[in-house]
């Protein structure tokens, strides 16, 4: 039976919800990570080898889903001791939400990438789809955001890349993980603020000196545009807390409007030994640059299995039914990428 204080919690924010102008509550944003049907699955079986970072848009003229997702592995190239992270993006399309076919494919080598992030599609209002991605530098020192826009998203093509923003040195800041959306004639363009302090090993070839002492701090920005095309740089929305299981991430990754609230899942984190293994969570504001989230006590979700992973939650409401795309820890600490219907 949960605590009088958990119920209270709950209680109250189902009410703000419930105020939003439409019939929708807390619950219908909560859902069980294990219950979902796997749609893709990792390259490996252990920790690294992920299938996820999903960007689902719902075309309501066709019809069709499209499903962004990238392939993460530990694997070096040949001859190297170079890791390809995340070195395939692709774009995938079904009818019914489940069952996908990719109709684009993208890799490391298309834009002389060490690695692949999270990509997002819109369709404008000008009837161009327009692909928001970001990949790293060689040297991996700088992310790059950038479109790539076609009427049809089977001729999107890598050579047509447009940056959008170009991050400055990674011991300062990194823009990456784009995800987009259109409300009130305004494209937002949400990307997460990555602050990276190398510790001594920075120059080492060797990865796992490379990354020891290493602290990575991640926020939300915020950009807009009238057009989807050119963007206003607006700032960081969405802050991290001094303490607390999320004062290393706050990155935003899906946005519903309801009513006059902007209701925002976000992925959170605390310590660099949980970099990459997120857990899923909820903000609610009615404005993007003044966001609360929901307490944890109440809205956390978790994977069963491994890690606990459970990140990159994005959302297709399609007639009566809610697709929740999501990334989530296995036993074997790998992630797959899944889909809840509700």
């Amino acid at each position: 039976m949960p605590s009088l204080k958990k119920l209270f919690a709950w209680t109250m924010i189902s009410g703000l919800l419930l105020n939003c102008g439409e019939k929708i509550q807390l619950e219908s944003y909560h859902f069980d990570p294990e219950k979902g049907k796997v749609i893709v699955e990792p390259e490996g079986n252990e920790r690294g080898y992920w299938a996820g970072a999903p960007g689902i848009y719902y075309d309501e003229g066709t019809k069709i889903f499209y499903l962004t997702y990238r392939l993460h592995t530990h694997e070096t190239y040949p001859d190297t001791k170079i890791m390809k992270r995340g070195h395939i993006a692709r774009i995938a399309s079904s009818l019914n939400g489940i069952d996908f076919t990719t109709i684009k494919e993208f890799r490391n080598e298309d834009f002389g990438a060490s690695s692949l992030g999270r990509a997002s599609i819109v369709k404008c209002s000008d009837g161009m789809y327009r692909y928001f991605m970001c990949h790293d530098n060689l040297e991996e020192s700088q992310w790059t955001i950038g479109m790539i826009e076609s009427p049809a998203i089977e001729d999107l093509n890598a050579l047509n890349l447009k940056p959008v923003f170009t991050s400055g040195s990674a011991t300062q800041e990194s823009l990456r993980d784009p995800y987009t959306f259109f409300h009130d004639g305004i494209y937002y363009l949400l990307v997460t603020i990555e602050k990276i302090n190398w510790g001594n090993q920075a120059d080492s070839s060797d990865y796992e000196k490379k990354y020891q002492g290493v602290t990575v701090k991640r926020s939300t920005g915020l950009a807009t545009s009238s057009d989807g095309v050119n963007f206003k740089w607006i700032g960081e929305v969405f802050k991290l807390p001094a303490t607390g299981w999320d004062s290393d991430c706050r990155r935003i990754t899906s946005v519903k409007v309801c009513g006059n609230k902007f209701v925002a899942y976000y992925d959170g984190s605390s310590g660099y030994e949980n970099n990459h293994e997120d857990f899923c969570a909820l903000a609610i504001g009615e404005k993007m640059t003044d966001l609360n989230p929901v307490d944890p006590n109440t809205f956390l979700i978790k994977s069963p299995y491994g890690t606990g992973s459970c990140r990159f939650a994005d959302v297709a409401n399609v007639k009566s039914n809610t697709f929740i795309y999501y990334e989530c820890s296995r036993e074997d600490d790998s992630h797959d990428l899944r889909v809840v219907i509700k």
